[in-house]
């Protein structure tokens, strides 16, 4: 076999460049610092122009770098011996085996057995149809989400109960679905319409329409109503402080980006906003949508743990298996709540950091490695803000650089927000929406939100995940192999 210097040398280079990065971080042996290191050790990587390597090591018929991200260096010094390069013998500790071992450890304790799992958002609604539960779990979800933004701790408990109960009657002996519950956070959300109007009496919250070219207000304080006399839909928000840092043309986006807007008018009493574009020719803006304000600095105004979200803690913390903590902004709010936790009863639970915005997007390196040392920790990628933070168009890229850097660190990942969204809400999935969800059957988990046809949801992400384990799809009465028809 003719050696190809060229490849060997830049090879080389890369492997020393990272050697020399890694050194502190191998001395000890443990899996939080097998996974630290081999995080630094990607990081390093990704600073080389790999491209052309790429191509070269395709054509030697080498691994791929797209798929070596949890055991970097030993891929490396593996690539090097198969060209021949006998000089480099270390034996690196963490190999391919190892780095299995630990992601199947962690993705176990955190989601348990089934993988990938099925994450399925509970609601109050839930409550007096307790069968939707048993089908659920019968169908395959295998973690209840509860999203303590709504609803109270008796209806916590009551959904919590009800999976329970469930479990019972299908004949389980232990509980094995998983409870997740997600603290609100500093969520920005409309709380009040201010003479809303009403097309029936079966519409669940107050709403007014809403198309480019309207004016809404935010009001800061009650007697601001007294001072606006002009034509204007009028809001107040739940968190006024979120407003601080405000600038004119600053954009806003509402109800997941399906009303944009910006902001045109500043006084100390309000906000005005002018609309700019709605995902429909009349949108509706109801009370408790949400509110993105990607240009206008929040997390340097609002904490990532609220004191609504200290005060529900220890009873989030004894109903739960896993607490996600949102908006999270850089590592510190982590080791905040580790704080929080350490005061409770010990307790085995786990942690998961949603990524939604962008400061959490640049700082997640950070934020993993602050994870690690939790005793179960994972990452939830929810799409719905950080579309409206990043763009749609950031968002497919954004995503994929968060499952590389979550492999590098063996830490599991959840797939959420958006997934077969028109067929939870009608009854049909879209094309992309299957595309999407079978691309997200790379994650350790997924995240279906509520929705009156969610039982189907459930079942055709079961099918999928049953097609891709298998390997093989059907039609009509022929099973056609993967690759082999």
């Amino acid at each position: 076999m003719k050696l190809n210097y060229s490849l060997v040398n830049k090879l080389s280079d890369i492997h020393d460049e990272i050697e020399k990065t890694c050194i502190p971080f191998i001395k000890e042996n443990s899996s939080e610092l097998f996974s630290l290191s081999n995080l630094i050790a990607y990081l390093s990587l990704r600073n080389n122009d790999l491209s052309k390597i790429q191509s070269n090591l395709l054509q030697e018929g080498l691994a791929s770098f797209h798929d070596i991200h949890p055991h970097v260096q030993y891929s490396i010094q593996k690539m090097l011996n198969n060209l021949n390069k006998k000089d480099i013998q270390k034996k690196y500790l963490l190999d391919t085996h190892l780095s299995n071992q630990i992601n199947e450890e962690r993705v176990k304790r955190l989601f348990g057995s089934k993988i990938p799992s099925i994450m399925v958002t509970l609601h109050s609604s839930m409550i007096d149809n307790p069968k939707i539960i048993k089908d659920l779990l019968y169908h395959g979800m295998s973690i209840a989400r509860i999203n303590c933004a709504h609803d109270s701790p008796q209806i916590w408990k009551k959904l919590v109960q009800h999976v329970r109960d469930a479990e019972k009657e299908i004949g389980r002996d232990e509980p094995q679905c998983k409870i997740h519950m997600e603290l609100a956070g500093p969520k920005i959300r409309v709380k009040k319409i201010i003479e809303p109007e009403y097309t029936s009496a079966v519409d669940e919250k107050p709403y007014f329409k809403v198309v480019p070219g309207d004016y809404i207000t935010i009001i800061k304080k009650n007697h601001a109503l007294n001072s606006i006399t002009d034509q204007t839909k009028v809001i107040t928000i739940n968190v006024t402080g979120a407003l601080t840092n405000v600038r004119l043309k600053d954009s806003i986006y509402f109800h997941d980006g399906k009303i944009v807007g910006e902001i045109c008018s500043i006084t100390d009493d309000w906000v005005r906003i002018k609309i700019l574009y709605t995902n429909k020719k009349m949108a509706k803006l109801r009370e408790e949508h949400g509110i993105n304000l990607p240009d206008s600095f929040v997390h340097f105004i609002l904490s990532a743990i609220t004191e609504e979200d200290l005060k529900n803690l220890p009873i989030i913390y004894d109903l739960s298996d896993s607490i996600g903590l949102s908006f999270v902004h850089f590592p510190r709010d982590l080791a905040k709540f580790r704080m929080h936790l350490d005061s409770l009863p010990q307790k085995k639970i786990s942690v998961i950091a949603k990524i939604e915005t962008k400061e959490a997007v640049q700082n997640l390196s950070k934020i993993i490695i602050e994870g690690l040392a939790f005793d179960s920790f994972g990452i939830m990628i929810a799409r719905g803000d950080l579309a409206v933070e990043l763009g749609l168009n950031q968002l497919a890229f954004i995503q994929e650089e968060i499952l590389n850097l979550c492999r590098a660190a063996h830490t599991p990942i959840i797939w959420a927000t958006g997934v077969l969204e028109n067929q939870t809400k009608k009854g049909m999935p879209l094309r992309s929406e299957i595309t999407d969800a079978y691309m997200g059957l790379r994650a350790d988990c997924i995240m279906l939100n509520k929705g009156e046809f969610i039982i189907e949801s459930v079942k055709t992400l079961n099918e999928l995940i049953h097609m891709k384990q298998s390997k093989t799809s059907r039609l009509g009465n022929k099973t056609f192999i993967q690759y082999g028809f």
